[in-house]
């Protein structure tokens, strides 16, 4: 029955009519095991472009096209995305707060699938569907057909440098700066964009954010940076807090 509901939920195409910061109705896995009954297995282009759909919906953008791409990370970088490869456990990847890419195997699939995490609700994951609804998967289910392993679309829409370069310009170091200011981590009213001052700020937030704290504005720092900024409205996975 498991492998039927997992397979079911990949058959549907993953596509969200509603921003991801907005919890959508929730499906009983009843309902979505009637409604899915008897669909023929998807093919590995139909799992493609459905992961790509979701995506572009949650992030409000034009699908990206997997024709000439031979892979769904080569499309999103094709869109302008930039990717960073997940290998980990799944509360890492919670913690990250990004809608996931989850590579799975699924043993009637000849080649892996993708189920587009946009949640979690206490032990279970939240992953989007074809009808704008969520299914609920318990995660120790997940975890059976779960290679480790993401891919966690994201955006760098300052153009920064990434690692900030020693020889970055006045510009990036104050674009820095504002990311920086936005998530409470720098001086306010400073106008030192000196190095030393720079990685101050970022050690700051790395502490903050539970990362290494370097002092180099890498791809988790940035990612973390520009989620912190109310104004660019970075898309977040939905958490559903266990209420006493």
């Amino acid at each position: 029955f498991l492998t039927l509901f997992v397979a079911a939920v990949l058959l549907t195409g993953i596509y969200l009519k509603q921003p991801v910061t907005k919890t959508p109705p929730t499906t009983s896995t009843l309902t979505a095991d009637k409604t899915l009954a008897g669909l023929a297995a998807a093919t590995d282009a139909e799992n493609q472009r459905a992961a790509l759909t979701s995506l572009a919906r949650v992030w409000g953008r034009a699908v990206p096209a997997i024709g000439a791409a031979p892979s769904v990370e080569q499309a999103l970088q094709a869109a302008g995305f930039k990717i960073h490869s997940y290998s980990g456990n799944l509360g890492g990847l919670i913690r990250l707060g990004y809608p996931a890419l989850l590579e799975c195997k699924i043993p009637t699939a000849s080649a892996k699938r993708y189920l587009v995490l946009v949640g979690v609700d206490q032990a279970a994951l939240r992953i989007a569907t074809a009808e704008g609804t969520v299914f609920q998967v318990p995660m120790v289910r997940i975890e059976q057909y779960w290679t480790g392993k993401a891919l966690i679309p994201w955006r760098n829409p300052s153009g920064l440098p990434v690692p900030m370069r020693y020889d970055a310009t006045t510009e990036q170091r104050q674009a820095l700066a504002s990311l920086l200011a936005a998530a409470n981590a720098w001086t306010a009213g400073s106008a030192d964009y000196s190095d030393a001052a720079l990685r101050t700020a970022i050690r700051r937030f790395q502490t903050q954010h539970g990362i290494e704290p370097t002092g180099v504005a890498g791809v988790l720092t940035m990612m973390q940076l520009y989620r912190s900024s109310k104004e660019l409205q970075i898309p977040s996975i939905t958490r559903v807090e266990q209420t006493p």
